[in-house]
């Protein structure tokens, strides 16, 4: 990559230009409320840099504005998943919660202005929540299902296929060490990490009653990219019931270059001349716990959680905790209180 400050191809440098202008454009087009000039404006920006999460939450915003909620969930879909800095997650939470507003889901609406106000308090944030809990977590039912193995080889065929190194005649305690790590713990659960590079994909096993394999399939997924990964820390524990707690923070890819007088004057670029990070922003953290039931082959309930890191290493300290309370899991924080039973039948695993 080259160094910030180098030249870059004047067919590059305009393009940039073109898309701070879009942006400049639709904006002052939305405060008009000229919804349809907004939107071409931000359509123009997002054919210069596709996917780019910043024109695709100023679209969203417009859309929502229109009363287009399909089309907005699906701007704020593409953008949420593209790593962006503390500011646009919380731009994008904000968004995500009137968008959950007008869809009628008042549970789903607090919860995503609560992770906004946690992320970057702003008058409008507050005022969102007044009266309200301000809990930056939600506890749902998952709908996640886990695939049964008889044994570690046929769960790595499945994951692997012809990729991992197998021995000729493998067992299962050296295929359990090639796929987990290691062979010495019989009961579980572990982690299992997929590595593609620059892709990580990371799964969680779980020994079922009966003997057989519970393997719950990409419960988080990471990128290597110009700012690191986005996992900072991933684990799973086995008791009072087997859960995984994955924490992880994205870092800000800011497609901006630097600017003298409203014009580009450097920036980094790959020799395709597509735009490349310039430098990582503030992170927006978060921790997510799934709570396992290997016998009824089920994630039980999982947690999403408003998280915060205070070094590069990994000091990380979760804006809400929770408890394991008999047959129920609570959220454990000021303004959560929030109960959800592990089993449908709220007996428990």
């Amino acid at each position: 990559m080259a160094p910030v400050g180098s030249a870059i191809a004047p067919e590059a440098r305009s393009s940039l230009e073109a898309y701070h202008r879009a942006l400049v454009t639709g904006r002052a087009a939305a405060r008009r409320k000229n919804f349809s000039e907004a939107g071409a404006a931000f359509d123009s920006a997002l054919k210069l840099i596709p996917h780019d999460p910043r024109a695709l939450a100023e679209r969203a915003r417009v859309r929502l504005l229109e009363g287009k909620l399909s089309a907005a969930e699906r701007d704020l879909k593409m953008a949420r998943s593209r790593p962006v800095g503390k500011q646009l997650a919380s731009e994008l939470w904000m968004s995500w919660g009137e968008l959950k507003r007008r869809q009628k889901d008042a549970d789903a609406a607090r919860h995503a202005f609560a992770r906004s106000h946690a992320l970057l308090p702003t008058r409008e944030s507050s005022k969102k929540l007044e009266g309200g809990a301000l809990c930056p977590a939600r506890a749902t039912v998952s709908e996640r299902q886990a695939r049964i193995f008889g044994g570690w080889v046929g769960l790595a065929k499945h994951l692997y296929g012809d990729r991992l190194p197998m021995p000729d005649k493998p067992s299962e305690p050296s295929v359990q060490k090639i796929v987990v790590g290691s062979s010495e713990d019989a009961e579980g659960p572990w982690l299992a990490i997929q590595r593609d590079p620059p892709r990580a994909t990371y799964h969680a096993v779980a020994r079922r009653s009966d003997g057989k394999l519970a393997l719950y399939e990409a419960l988080a997924t990471d990128a290597d990219g110009p700012c690191g990964g986005s996992i900072r820390h991933a684990e799973v524990v086995e008791a009072p019931v087997p859960h995984v707690i994955v924490d992880r923070c994205d870092t800000s890819q800011v497609p901006l270059c630097a600017r003298v007088d409203g014009r580009i004057s450097a920036c980094t670029f790959d020799a395709g001349q597509e735009l490349r990070q310039v430098h990582c922003g503030e992170r927006a953290c978060s921790r997510h716990v799934a709570f396992l039931d290997p016998d009824s082959a089920r994630v039980s309930v999982e947690i999403d959680a408003a998280a915060e890191s205070t070094t590069d290493a990994g000091r990380f300290i979760p804006f809400v905790q929770f408890v394991v309370d008999g047959s129920k899991v609570a959220l454990s924080a000021s303004g959560c209180t929030q109960r959800i039973a592990l089993s449908p039948d709220g007996a428990g695993l």
